[in-house]
């Protein structure tokens, strides 16, 4: 059985050659006069889409305003969902909750590392 350690190294190594790969194949696009015509197309359409938008902006900037505030209010929401389940989950409680039409969710919980400052020797 792998360990946690062993796993870790097969997703860095998993990773490299990704990351190797991508590289050949953006040096590949790099090299192509069709791929650099087009891209000179993009970025004319690019400018073109953002006045679009700015101009459409400035016409709903209220309701523009009010979707910010429900933005910042849901990851606030979600945030102390979050919390309260991890809570809820320490004490042993088994958690559920139901939609509007009875539909049962059950919690995932997510692991992640992040690089430490740290250095073991």
């Amino acid at each position: 059985m792998a360990t946690i350690q062993d796993t870790f190294f097969r997703i860095q190594d998993t990773k490299k050659k990704q990351r190797e790969i991508r590289s050949l194949y953006r040096e590949a696009l790099k090299k192509s006069h069709s791929y650099q015509e087009v891209l000179t197309d993009m970025q004319t359409l690019r400018e073109k889409k953002k006045r679009i938008e700015e101009n459409i902006r400035t016409e709903y900037a209220r309701d523009l305003e009010q979707l910010d505030a429900l933005v910042a209010e849901l990851k606030e929401d979600h945030s102390k969902l979050a919390d309260m389940v991890l809570s809820s989950l320490m004490r042993g409680e088994i958690i559920k909750v139901r939609d509007t039409h009875n539909t049962v969710y059950n919690p995932i919980v997510k692991v992640a590392f992040k690089k430490s400052d740290e250095q073991e020797r």
